[in-house]
C-alpha cells in the first residue's frame, strides 16, 4: 500500500504472486516494484512487520529510505513474550499501557538500556516476579537491541529532527489485505487473481476521480503520529548504584 498525499488516500501500488515469502523472493519482488517504477519512486518511509527477509529486501531496494518497524508487531511480539514468561497479567497490563515499555520507542537510542529500562521497572510492579522480569530483559537485549537493532523501531530521530510521520502501524495493508483476502479467496486461480486485480485497480481509479472531482471525500484513516517524549521520562533520574563496603 502507498499513501498518496495529494488524494490523502492509502492505495494498491502492485499486485503480485509469489509461491515462498524467502530473502530471493523479497529481494526480487521489491526490485520489480522499482522497475516497474522506472527506478524513480523514492518513498520517504516504509512501514513493515519484522520479517528479516522483508527488511533485506527493503534495505537493498530502497536505499536512503527510511524503515520503520510497525509499533503494533513490537509491542505484540513483546506481550506474547511477556506471556510465555508467565509474568503476571496485572504487571503485563501496566508493561503495555501507553508511556511505559513503548517509551523505548521515541528516546534516544543510547538511553534505552541506561536510563530507559530502569524507567519502565520504576513503573511496573515487579513484586514476586524479579527474575522473570530479568530473563525478559536478556530477551530484550538479545533481540530488540541485537537481532532488530533500535534503528528499525526507534523513531527518535524523527522528534529531533521535527519530522512528521504518516503511519507506525501498517493497519492500511493489514486492512486491506482482509478485504483482498475476502475478494480474491484463499487459492484463486491466475484468471481469478488477475480479474479481481483488475475491478481492484478500477474501483481504486473511481475513487481517485471522484474525490479529484469533489463528488466523494477520502475514506477516514489516522492523522499523521504526533511525536513527543513523555515528561515524566525526561524528569526520570536513575538511580544511583550503591557502592559495597570491603
Amino acid at each position: 500500500m502507498v499513501h498518496d498525499p495529494t488524494y490523502a488516500v492509502y492505495i494498491p501500488g502492485l499486485y503480485m504472486l509469489v509461491e515462498a515469502k524467502d530473502e530471493w523472493t523479497n529481494w526480487h519482488a521489491l526490485h520489480r516494484v522499482r522497475v516497474l517504477g522506472k527506478v524513480q519512486m523514492t518513498p520517504r518511509s516504509i512501514t513493515s512487520d519484522f520479517e528479516a527477509a522483508l527488511i533485506k529486501g527493503i534495505r537493498d531496494q530502497f536505499q536512503g529510505t527510511s524503515l520503520i518497524g510497525c509499533l503494533f508487531h513490537w509491542k505484540q511480539a513483546i506481550r506474547r513474550k511477556l506471556i510465555d514468561l508467565r509474568i503476571p497479567a496485572n504487571q503485563i497490563a501496566e508493561a503495555m499501557s501507553p508511556g511505559v515499555i513503548d517509551v523505548l520507542t521515541v528516546i534516544p537510542i543510547d538511553e534505552i538500556r541506561s536510563k530507559g529500562i530502569p524507567y519502565v521497572m520504576s513503573i511496573v510492579n515487579t513484586k514476586g516476579a524479579a527474575r522473570i522480569w530479568a530473563s525478559f530483559w536478556d530477551y530484550f537485549v538479545r533481540t530488540w537491541m541485537t537481532m532488530f537493532p533500535p534503528s528499525l523501531w526507534n523513531i527518535n530521530t524523527y522528534i529531533e529532527q521535527e519530522m512528521e510521520m504518516q503511519n507506525r502501524i501498517n493497519n492500511p495493508i493489514e486492512s486491506y489485505n482482509r478485504r483482498a483476502k475476502k475478494a480474491f479467496g484463499s487459492h484463486p486461480t491466475l484468471v481469478v487473481f488477475v480479474e479481481q486485480a483488475k475491478e481492484e485497480a478500477k474501483r481504486y481509479l473511481e475513487l481517485l476521480d471522484d474525490i479529484s472531482m469533489r463528488r466523494r471525500v477520502a475514506p477516514p484513516h489516522a492523522d499523521p503520529v504526533t511525536l513527543s517524549i513523555p515528561p515524566a521520562y525526561t524528569a526520570f533520574r536513575t538511580p544511583k548504584r550503591r557502592k559495597v563496603k570491603k
